[in-house]
């Protein structure tokens, strides 16, 4: 049945499109909104064994430097809940809502991806991280302390959940591929590196085929 390709942005995507001959590519547009509308659309028109995500990301961790290529084997929703009084955050647990039900339980704020990318493509070698998905990047120091405090993430993006969210729900095997551009720090767009990551992240993926 064949890899879809899922990027929220043409630059993601780049020549990926046409490299990969094999491969399906859609582009969502960003967020996850967009990304569970498209995908979701996709995936009815056509089935498929794999859902492969990629993307840049920014990283929480120093350890994660600018163009490093990770596999997120978990995501979570952060800004999916409600807040207190004080200003605490309550997830989907504490709330008493689940997201939605599986066999294997039920699932609230945190997505984890049962397949390794190793599953898939033997020889594949990425650090494996979590990830933040939230609607808002972020880009002032209170709100990054605030952030890794409830969720200790190692990266952040807009749409790592989403997609984990339909391929779950739809019992298809996905991964997510994603290349640091920035760290997660007080917005300074001087500081990004989106080309170097979003070039290593194609001869990233690139490879991965060659080698299937």
């Amino acid at each position: 049945m064949g890899t879809l390709l899922v990027a929220a942005t043409a630059m993601e995507i780049g020549s990926l499109s046409r490299t990969l001959a094999a491969v399906d590519t859609i582009q969502t547009g960003i967020g996850m909104i967009n990304t569970a509308y498209v995908l979701t659309k996709a995936l009815c028109r056509k089935s498929y064994d794999l859902v492969l995500n990629i993307g840049v990301c920014g990283s929480y961790t120093d350890s994660l430097k600018v163009g490093t290529v990770v596999e997120v084997t978990q995501e979570i929703l952060g800004d999916l809940g409600a807040t207190t009084a004080d200003g605490e955050f309550l997830d989907l647990q504490e709330l008493g809502f689940p997201l939605f039900e599986k066999p294997s339980g039920v699932v609230f704020n945190t997505l984890s991806n049962p397949t390794r990318i190793r599953d898939v493509f033997p020889t594949a070698d990425f650090p494996q991280v979590q990830g933040l998905t939230l609607n808002t990047t972020t880009g002032d120091q209170n709100r990054i302390a605030h952030l890794q405090r409830l969720f200790d993430a190692d990266i952040e993006t807009m749409e790592g959940a989403a997609v984990a969210l339909v391929c779950q729900r739809d019992g298809i095997p996905y991964l997510e591929l994603r290349a640091v551009s920035n760290k997660v720090e007080p917005r300074n767009k001087s500081h990004w590196n989106i080309g170097d990551a979003i070039n290593n992240l194609h001869v990233a993926v690139g490879r991965l085929f060659e080698k299937r």
